[in-house]
């Protein structure tokens, strides 16, 4: 018999914690691990925000920032001027990640995949 895992996560304590109402449509944002990639998603990230702002009255967003400092100034620099508020998760803390995706309704990854050659015969 396989042993399960099962990681939960209190989407009610992130709520509470931080202040986030309970008809909030709240979006995870993954912008990336580096800071080529973070730097290039952002923008569309927040250009994308922007306009679903009008749809939705209470629109808010997590994002994971990656255990990397430059990825977390950037990020923190980026989100003061986000238009929408912006929960950012540090990297390093995977049980709030865990409470975030409990509060969602929705979740938007990013997956970006970068193949500048092929070294297959």
């Amino acid at each position: 018999m396989a042993d399960e895992w099962r990681i939960e996560g209190n989407g009610e304590d992130f709520r509470i914690k931080y202040d986030v109402p309970s008809g909030a449509t709240v979006i995870s944002l993954l912008p990336g691990s580096r800071l080529q990639e973070v730097t290039r998603m952002l923008p569309i990230f927040a250009n994308t925000m922007q306009q679903l702002r009008d749809s939705y009255s209470e629109l808010m967003n997590v994002i994971l920032v990656a255990p990397n400092q430059h990825v977390d100034k950037y990020v923190s620099r980026a989100i003061h001027n986000w238009p929408v508020p912006a929960i950012p998760i540090p990297g390093g803390t995977p049980y709030l990640k865990y409470d975030a995706f409990n509060v969602r309704h929705s979740n938007l990854n990013c997956v970006l995949i970068i193949s500048s050659q092929s070294n297959c015969d």
